[in-house]
């Protein structure tokens, strides 16, 4: 189901231009911090290839400590 990007930036009370890449990739690098999985993400955008999916792993060094330290 598409979704017009002026009500999604309206509801989140949002006010500078942002594009409907912007809010995908702002929504799929927090999915990937929060602990989805790639195969859950990879549904959710509708993409045919995980690689597709694997751009938004670009995770900051930090990000990286605090998993490491929660899993390990």
């Amino acid at each position: 189901m598409a979704c017009d990007v002026t009500y999604v930036l309206e509801c989140a009370h949002i006010q500078r231009p942002v594009t409907r890449y912007v809010l995908r990739h702002t929504f799929s690098v927090t999915a990937v911090e929060r602990g989805i999985s790639l195969s859950t993400l990879q549904r959710l955008l509708g993409n045919d290839r995980l690689t597709t999916t694997k751009i938004y792993l670009n995770l900051s060094p930090e990000e990286v400590v605090r998993e490491f330290r929660e899993k390990w």
